[in-house]
């Protein structure tokens, strides 16, 4: 009788990963994860900053036109010859024409109000333009283009020395959010450039 040999199959061991690899598996994915995450985090706040700040620059320029507007469209004093605009005070953060229309800076309450009493604002109302507004200068400029308040050496300007004022030039600082935005802006008395060619 022949013997059959046995045949057996070898199979080789399984094996399954550590408990080391696997905490080193965590371990890298928890990183990768981190890593992405701060990455979408800053992506997140750079775009609030764009949006905070483009939000800003739109009040900011829309609120600059109307001041630009109001200045060119400033009236001559009434029988004025030559033509002179009809600004009965000016000062770094408050001007007054003479119909009582005013722009006013107020350094508490961080606004710029524009009362236009020629648009139907009245002297009661306080018709706030911009709000968040840390800084605002106005300075008013001559013919010859010097800066008037340096000219005379006064911070103040009364209607006899206004009348001297040809162009106006306005800048401020609008901040929200740790985010600010400074316009800056000229504007000619339109008036007053037929009087001086």
């Amino acid at each position: 009788m022949t013997r059959t040999p046995r045949v057996t199959s070898r199979q080789a061991p399984r094996r399954a990963f550590t408990l080391v690899e696997l905490i080193a598996v965590m371990i890298v994915v928890a990183v990768i994860g981190a890593v992405g995450a701060m990455t979408m985090q800053r992506a997140a706040a750079a775009n609030s900053q764009v949006s905070t700040r483009s939000a800003l620059y739109g009040e900011a320029s829309a609120a600059m036109d109307r001041l630009i507007r109001k200045v060119q469209s400033t009236p001559a004093r009434a029988a004025s010859n030559p033509t002179v605009p009809s600004i009965a005070s000016f000062t770094a953060t408050t001007f007054t024409f003479d119909d009582l229309s005013t722009v006013t800076y107020d350094a508490n309450a961080q606004t710029i109000v524009l009362r236009d009493v020629a648009a139907g604002d009245t002297t009661s109302a306080t018709p706030v333009l911009l709000g968040q507004v840390t800084a605002f200068t106005a300075t008013p400029f001559d013919q010859s283009n010097a800066n008037i308040f340096t000219a005379l050496g006064v911070a103040s300007l009364n209607s006899t020395q206004s009348a001297t004022i040809r162009r106006i030039s306005i800048q401020f600082t609008m901040t929200r959010e740790g985010q600010s935005v400074t316009l800056r802006s000229r504007a000619f008395i339109r008036c007053t450039m037929a009087s001086t060619g």
